[in-house]
């Protein structure tokens, strides 16, 4: 018996088929889930890190990326069974990245932007615009056309064979530093950027209402749904904050992104911290661009979710 159950693995929540627990032969089988008992535990993760990211593809679950100590990306791959229960090392990732936007079509998984490590200086968060495509059944990764963006901390939906990679975090125009930091000014977009793997092209489409990162993406039918994420900046900071905003946006008009619904609740901040505007950074005082845009984007969004109300 097959089913649709969600997995917890490290920081990384996806979606995968469970497999009955008779077929769990080489590990200990885990009690099967229940109404009043949905999770259960599987074999541990081999490689305990932060900053994990997942994705499914032809029944198995893959955890990417992984971030160690002083902003080092660790490009690790696993691959995990559900009928046995077990972990499988693969390939490392073709770019060591963290922050990496994935997305799953066709039984390939998608990887887009991220940030890696600076080759010289001190440590930051150097936002990249590369594209990947890895292939499970050959522990392959293929580079892609980039992203005409670059940017890290976005997050992709699929939506009629096509791939929407949404939001964002990048340093701010003009500006040549070693990354973004959380002491410094730096951007957060609304950018939207379609790509289409049957061509291995890049087509920039309608813009988020807005400007996020640290957010969840999906397709659904033929739509494509932003979910939360933080607004003003990439780090938890006093330049930051967490948001319940969800945005639709329909490919096939490319008219506007709307307003769907609030999630429940905002992120991990308290309700201080949520939908709370601010037009000064934490940096000296300086202005930037990303408060700006937190302001005035709140605003819009709230005037157009009360719109449809």
């Amino acid at each position: 018996m097959t089913s649709m159950r969600l997995w917890h693995l490290g920081g990384a929540l996806i979606a995968a088929a469970w497999v009955a627990p008779a077929a769990f032969a080489q590990s200990p089988a885990p009690t099967a889930p229940t109404a009043a008992n949905p999770w259960f535990q599987g074999a541990p993760f081999p490689e305990a890190s932060e900053e994990v990211l997942g994705a499914t593809a032809a029944g198995k679950v893959y955890v990417f990326a992984g971030l160690a100590p002083g902003w080092k990306p660790k490009a690790m791959v696993y691959e995990y069974d559900p009928a046995s229960n077990q972990w499988a090392k693969k390939r490392p990732m073709r770019l060591a990245s963290h922050h990496v936007a994935f997305a799953t079509l066709n039984d390939k998984i998608y990887a887009f932007g991220g940030f890696t490590y600076p080759d010289s200086g001190p440590p930051g968060w150097n936002a990249v615009n590369n594209a990947w495509e890895y292939d499970p059944a050959t522990d392959e990764w293929k580079e892609l056309a980039p992203m005409p963006t670059k940017r890290g901390a976005a997050a992709a939906g699929v939506a009629n064979g096509k791939i929407y990679v949404t939001g964002g975090a990048n340093s701010l125009p003009g500006v040549n530093e070693n990354g973004i930091h959380p002491a410094r000014p730096h951007n957060v977009v609304a950018t939207v950027e379609e790509y289409d793997p049957a061509a291995n092209s890049w087509k920039t489409v309608r813009p988020l209402l807005l400007a996020r990162n640290h957010h969840a993406a999906v397709g659904v039918g033929d739509k494509i749904y932003v979910i939360g994420g933080r607004v003003g900046a990439a780090f938890i900071s006093s330049a930051s904050n967490n948001v319940d905003l969800v945005e639709m946006y329909d490919p096939a008009t490319d008219l506007s992104w709307l307003p769907a619904a609030k999630a429940r609740t905002s992120a991990s901040l308290p309700p201080s911290r949520r939908w709370k505007p601010m037009t000064r950074c934490s940096t000296a005082g300086r202005c930037c661009r990303p408060c700006r845009i937190r302001a005035t984007g709140l605003r819009s969004a709230r005037s157009a979710i009360a719109s449809i109300r």
